[in-house]
């Protein structure tokens, strides 16, 4: 450990800790190493530094993306540095001393505790990570069969379903609202005084709306075949309700990806 006073995070550091790896593991041996500011070299930015840097670098440094990496977010050093802030209400008005003593006594304690409980946390997370593989491996080998699909279409095809389910409805509600305006019509003539282009605007709207519920319609329908669904998801079932939270997280994520991605175009340009 060092007290980075005036440096800050700088590269020496990650240049230190993988000479020091390489020593002890030899060149060998295939390592991740994260670090905050990993994008300079080849390694890994931990899971919840890289959100904040631009899109091109998670892409490359994330370990969301990098084979290898599993269920590890890199993130052990900060767990550290946030249970070391009970130290600061204990240690402010001590000698530099007594500071240094009561680092020294908590990161020996948490450099034994963590020993001891190494064994058990490597245990635990291998084993989840092989019920996670075995139960989605399982799933998709069902689904594949059933549906004479491969993994990459199911989540593609409900969450076009629930796009095409939720374009139904909008197109409904612009229908409805268009039959209404028509129905108005010679009293909007009368009474208003409309004419010309507004009277076309309103027949023109009553017509094509009925085509896009059509359209929209015929969508459903067809996806419903090709999902083999034998009655539709209507608004207030379970699966339209977890599908349609699913894709207002999938739209949440698309549209952050959308401003990292122009993000970082305004910083590579």
């Amino acid at each position: 450990m060092c007290n980075m006073i005036r440096s800050g995070e700088l590269m020496k550091y990650a240049l230190a800790i993988a000479d020091k790896l390489l020593r002890v593991y030899g060149p060998a041996v295939r390592i991740k190493l994260g670090y905050n500011i990993g994008w300079v070299i080849s390694c890994i930015v931990p899971a919840f530094h890289g959100h904040s840097h631009n899109r091109v670098c998670q892409l490359d440094w994330h370990p969301m993306y990098s084979e290898g990496c599993g269920k590890e977010d890199f993130e052990g050093c900060e767990r550290f540095f946030s249970a070391s802030n009970n130290l600061a209400s204990g240690t402010r008005l001590s000698t530099a001393f007594h500071c240094h003593q009561a680092i020294e006594g908590h990161v020996g304690f948490w450099a034994d505790r963590k020993h001891i409980k190494s064994g058990k946390f490597i245990y635990n997370n291998y084993r989840q990570a092989l019920e996670i593989i075995s139960q989605g491996t399982r799933a998709l080998d069902v689904y594949a069969q059933d549906l004479q699909t491969t993994a990459a279409d199911y989540e593609s095809y409900l969450f076009e379903y629930i796009e095409a389910l939720q374009a139904l409805g909008q197109e409904g509600i612009r229908d409805r609202a268009a039959c209404e305006q028509y129905k108005k019509l010679d009293y909007l003539i009368i009474a208003k005084g409309i004419k010309g282009q507004e009277i076309t605007a309103i027949k023109r709207e009553y017509l094509a709306s009925h085509r896009r519920v059509q359209d929209a319609e015929q969508h459903v329908q067809q996806l419903e075949e090709e999902l083999d669904l034998d009655e539709r998801w209507l608004l207030g079932s379970s699966q339209y309700q977890k599908m349609a939270s699913e894709l207002h997280i999938r739209k949440y994520r698309r549209a952050l990806d959308n401003l990292e991605r122009s993000l970082s175009s305004d910083y590579l340009s």
